[in-house]
């Protein structure tokens, strides 16, 4: 009996002093921010992400800025300024994206903003007894301080010492968007319902919408990884990656685009399949390809573009291998090396204007560069074609005559119950009355 009220009193001391410990916590980040400011004169850079939040660690530095809005899509303004133009994901004339911003400012959700009590500081809370408000605020502190990175950094490092020699089951489970296969190699785990053969249907009328248009449009689907490296899945993953039908819906569209004037549709999944060999054509520690895997992928976009055109790749050399996923998610550094490959073409796009519509697959560290060396474009990034409607996706692209559209295949043709097949999305941007000629 005494032990039990020895452990109430801890308990309730423990209790007591979590507020104090708190906002003493939320006062020393303030603080640091303050002094990053004195620091670093340059960091002028607000962002925020499409609800309005600011981002935890500004202002930043332009460097810091470019490759933040590199990685998730977020506003970004200069202090005290207009809005500046974001060169990764937003490339367009600068008239065009303010006009992109403020649609999608102006359409926001009423209920986005509903919530205050992050706006509050601990002390506020405390005395108006805003029991909720505790509690998203003792959560958004947590995620935003070091310590969340400091203990994840340790356990991800304990386990990955296991992970990466496993061969039957993954001893990790951190985070909701990957997942461990054999080896420590990575796969997406935020997967859709595998497409029936029945919604072919609806993507065949997709393409017959996007044909009728004055634009030449290619489309690159990307294949999932698990799709391709499946030997390096456990077995019981399989059954949820696994998916012959969107394999046969692929084909099945590339036969009808390749009986169409302006649109053509380009097939991985046979391509990647005769190429397997020592080379992955994935990285490691990244959901995205490696540079064997994007060459390919290059060169089969140059040939669709100009069918006349000579194009080919080869080995250079090797280069450390691009695995910022694994570090991003897991906290895992993984210096691994990887072939290097040249992309050469004899094309010319010169006298085109090409706007490449894409996902984090051509982001510059994961092939936009490579891209960029061959030819200039344009682009813009799905998260903004998703919320405009079909009168600015008409400004936009107006002055465009080539439009490749590129897409990790799950989102291009997966159904789910909270968005729609962005093959769909585009083709109603498209068949738009806006369009009719």
């Amino acid at each position: 009996m005494k032990h039990s009220i020895t452990q109430i009193k801890i308990i309730f001391l423990v209790i007591l002093l979590i507020p104090l410990f708190l906002t003493t916590v939320e006062n020393l980040s303030n603080r640091e921010v303050q002094d990053s400011e004195k620091r670093d004169p340059l960091a002028t850079y607000d962002i925020w992400d499409e609800f309005g939040k600011l981002h935890p660690e500004g202002p930043f530095t332009i460097d810091e800025f470019y490759s933040i809005v590199d990685d998730e899509i977020w506003f970004g303004y200069k202090k005290e300024s207009t809005p500046i133009t974001i060169s990764d994901g937003l490339r367009i004339e600068e008239e065009l994206i303010t006009i992109v911003l403020n649609y999608i400012e102006s359409n926001k959700s009423e209920n986005i903003n509903k919530n205050d009590a992050l706006n509050n500081n601990f002390t506020e809370l405390i005395s108006s007894i805003d029991r909720k408000g505790f509690i998203e605020k003792t959560d958004s502190l947590i995620n935003q301080s070091n310590f969340k990175e400091i203990l994840l950094k340790n356990v991800s490092n304990f386990f990955w010492a296991f992970e990466k020699e496993a061969e039957n089951f993954p001893l990790t489970v951190l985070n909701s968007e990957i997942f461990y296969g054999k080896e420590g190699w990575i796969f997406s785990k935020s997967l859709s319902s595998c497409p029936s053969l029945d919604s072919e249907n609806l993507h065949r009328e997709s393409l017959i919408k996007l044909n009728s248009s004055d634009k030449r449009i290619i489309i690159l689907p990307i294949p999932l990884k698990g799709q391709v490296i499946e030997e390096k899945l456990l077995p019981f993953q399989m059954f949820f990656i696994k998916c012959d039908e969107v394999k046969i819906i692929n084909k099945n569209l590339k036969n009808q685009a390749d009986n169409s004037e302006s649109t053509t549709y380009i097939d991985l999944y046979p391509i990647y399949s005769s190429n397997k060999n020592s080379t992955p054509l994935y990285a490691q520690g990244n959901t995205h390809w490696s540079d064997y895997g994007l060459s390919i992928a290059l060169v089969e976009l140059l040939s669709s573009m100009d069918e006349n055109s000579i194009n080919k790749y080869e080995k250079v050399g090797v280069k450390l291998a691009n695995n910022e996923v694994l570090e991003r998610l897991s906290f895992i550094s993984l210096d691994t090396y990887e072939d290097d490959y040249s992309v050469t073409s004899t094309a010319d796009f010169s006298k085109e204007r090409i706007l490449l519509v894409r996902d984090s697959f051509f982001e510059n560290r994961n092939g936009g560069s490579d891209l960029k060396a061959l030819f200039d474009y344009d682009e813009i990034h799905w998260s903004y074609i998703e919320k405009i409607s079909p009168e600015i996706f008409k400004l936009i692209i107006d002055s465009y005559s080539i439009i490749i559209v590129e897409s990790s295949i799950e989102n291009l043709l997966y159904h789910n119950l909270n968005e729609k097949p962005r093959l769909e999305i585009l083709s109603k941007l498209f068949s738009a009355e806006v369009f009719s000629k």
